[in-house]
């Protein structure tokens, strides 16, 4: 009887282990799907909201698709609560250089809001104050994978992601 117990429960115990059996290529598809779960999408006419992480220098979301030719409604909800972490969205050519946007978003200055006039900016939000919401407006370009950072100083290197565009 008492042998019946422990095998019974080491059966439980080894069903317990065993209950996921997905394969690694499962487990990787599961965390992609995750992945495009977590980014945002506006598949016809949308709006995209992106927030920083509370004061820190980088976006809570990476990433969103859109559909080639809507109209698309693009949110900076600024929920910092530090002064200096002033921040905008600035959609890029798919082969811009990100080095040489944020250099010269530093030499575009306040006056202009540190966004370069420079033909691989595309479009953008005005800057956004801590604990402000600016917008912008737009028509999703053809299909493609476009850049975006923030242009204040210091911020493109770390505060990046990509907008999709599908057809």
């Amino acid at each position: 009887m008492r042998y019946s117990f422990l095998l019974l429960l080491a059966f439980f115990m080894l069903s317990a282990c065993v209950s996921d059996q997905s394969t690694p290529a499962e487990s990787s598809e599961a965390a992609e799907a995750e992945k495009v779960e977590e980014a945002t999408e506006a598949s016809g006419d949308g709006e995209i909201v992106i927030q920083p992480i509370d004061n820190q220098m980088q976006y809570a979301n990476e990433a969103f698709t859109v559909k080639a030719g809507a109209t698309v409604t693009l949110v900076m909800d600024n929920i910092a609560t530090m002064e200096a972490m002033q921040h905008n969205v600035v959609i890029l050519s798919p082969d811009a250089d990100l080095n040489a946007i944020g250099i010269a978003a530093i030499q575009a200055g306040p006056d202009n809001e540190y966004v370069p006039d420079d033909p691989a900016v595309l479009f953008y939000t005005p800057l956004a104050a801590a604990g402000d919401r600016v917008v912008v407006e737009f028509t999703a370009p053809e299909p493609g994978e476009y850049p975006f950072i923030c242009t204040f100083p210091g911020h493109y290197s770390l505060m990046k992601g990509v907008m999709t565009v599908v057809a």
